[in-house]
């Protein structure tokens, strides 16, 4: 044989005995990492780290609500006509937040009062305001106004029981109960 078969041949044993020694390191390795999993899933197992994982059944129930009467509707307790007064006020001003033209004078009128006919009918006080708008309110109620009847000639001047600022006072009023 001639020496450099000879000394292929003493390279090759050499290479086979490290990449044998690299392979069982691989090896170990392996095993140390799968023991390693294997005892972390058990451990998360035991101590139901893993629940958050697990599926849920949720119900989901869907309730329709009764068909309201509006004979079922009840006022708050405060007198029906402070009650129109308030939600009125709602209405018109949100509440007093949009009453701008009066208060520019140091004045008030938040239910909207005589706007349609005065274009900046306002006054000192909004007890007074309010207390106009009640008056108002108990007059038309004497002449036979239903709260549909009064609400809608209250903001067109128009006596009819159907118009969407009465669409719109429902909704308010009876959200508010």
């Amino acid at each position: 044989m001639s020496v450099y078969l000879k000394v292929k041949t003493a390279q090759a044993r050499i290479l086979a005995q490290k990449l044998h020694k690299e392979a069982l390191k691989l090896a170990l390795a392996v095993v140390v990492a799968e023991y390693l999993i294997a005892g972390g899933w058990y451990l998360a197992e035991t101590r139901e780290l893993l629940e958050f994982l697990r599926p849920k059944t949720v119900i989901i129930e869907i309730i329709k609500p009764a068909e309201a009467k509006e004979q079922e509707l009840k006022p708050p307790e405060k007198s029906e006509v402070e009650s129109i007064a308030d939600t009125i006020y709602k209405l018109e001003s949100s509440n007093g937040k949009n009453d701008k033209k009066c208060e520019r004078i140091g004045e008030h009128n938040g239910y909207g009062y005589g706007q349609g006919v005065n274009k900046n009918f306002c006054l000192a006080s909004d007890e007074e305001m309010r207390a106009l708008v009640i008056d108002w309110i108990k007059d038309k109620q004497k002449k036979g106004f239903d709260t549909a009847s009064l609400v809608c000639y209250y903001n067109t001047g128009i006596k009819t029981n159907d118009c969407q600022y009465y669409e719109n006072y429902k909704r308010l009023h009876y959200n508010n109960l």
